[in-house]
């Protein structure tokens, strides 16, 4: 009997350090059936047009723009609960991811974008944001050239946390890896499942990876980055956050509203979604520089 007991120790202690150095599992493969169960229920209410039971599932910050680019506040969204085109039955490419503290649901219905970022609170899953953008002719990624002052060197925008400013340090990172093409390193401040969708693009990350590396095997520069006009920050624990901010294009044109999805993975921050609808209301903006 005395023989068992160092051997049991010894097999516990392997036990102990196999598991300690297994990989922790992607937060993209966390369990996902409560949110899917949640997003499928708002978007039934949605379809029946009733308010009531739709209302249950906003966060108290909820937000929704449609594809005009208007954005309508939780208060709004509960007196009128206005048409949205994606609470329908009938989507397609259909993906969804929970990160944890947050999660969203993308995909497309009657040539409409989609993508609703839920946020979980006491056990619960809640819609925080939620944004359509139609599709339109593809566009190509604007030529390069020219100064890229906002965002690649500063932002109107002073980062009140931690994790307010590690997000914005990889952020301005990645555009200019963009402007001054640097594939590697942008890759490393973007997760796997990310894509970057509007109007005119549904581009992967592996997609914008190859643009990237060929630019700079060419020795080009990147689009300088569209100049932001406001950002809003809102940090979900320590391993996620949701960015909305509003942008004018560089080369000119009508404002956009921005979504975006922020990871702490492996030790980096990471973009793991971005969606930007424009504001066909607001006025056309001149091109950076004048």
């Amino acid at each position: 009997m005395k023989r068992l007991i160092p051997i049991a120790f010894v097999a516990i202690f392997i036990a102990f350090n196999l598991h300690a150095q297994m990989p922790s599992a992607s937060p993209a493969a966390l369990d996902r059936s409560a949110l899917l169960g949640a997003d499928h229920a708002f978007t039934e209410a949605v379809e029946r047009g009733d308010k009531a039971a739709a209302s249950k599932f906003f966060d108290e910050k909820f937000e929704f723009t449609n594809p005009e680019g208007k954005t309508f506040t939780r208060a709004e969204m509960i007196d009128q609960l206005p048409a949205i085109i994606t609470a329908d039955p009938a989507v397609t490419d259909v993906h969804s991811y929970n990160y944890g503290q947050v999660g969203d649901v993308s995909g497309v219905s009657q040539k409409t974008r989609f993508l609703r970022v839920w946020v979980s609170r006491d056990g619960s899953w809640q819609i925080f944001n939620y944004i359509e953008t139609p599709i339109g002719p593809h566009v190509s990624l604007p030529a390069g050239g020219g100064d890229c002052e906002n965002p690649c060197r500063t932002v109107p925008y002073t980062p009140k946390t931690a994790v307010d400013k590690g997000i914005l340090d990889a952020w301005q990172h990645a555009k200019n890896d963009e402007w001054h093409p640097n594939s590697k390193d942008w890759a490393l401040r973007v997760a796997d499942e990310f894509s970057i969708i509007n109007s005119g693009t549904d581009r992967s990350k592996q997609e914008r990876v190859a643009m990237l590396a060929k630019q700079q095997a060419a020795g080009e520069s990147g689009p300088p980055g569209d100049p932001i006009h406001s950002i809003r920050m809102f940090d979900f624990g320590d391993s996620a956050a949701v960015m909305l901010s509003i942008h004018t294009p560089y080369r000119g044109g009508k404002p956009y509203y921005n979504v975006r999805v922020w990871i702490l993975r492996d030790g980096l921050w990471q973009l793991a979604a971005s969606q930007q609808t424009t504001m066909q209301t607001a006025a056309v903006a001149a091109p950076a520089g004048g």
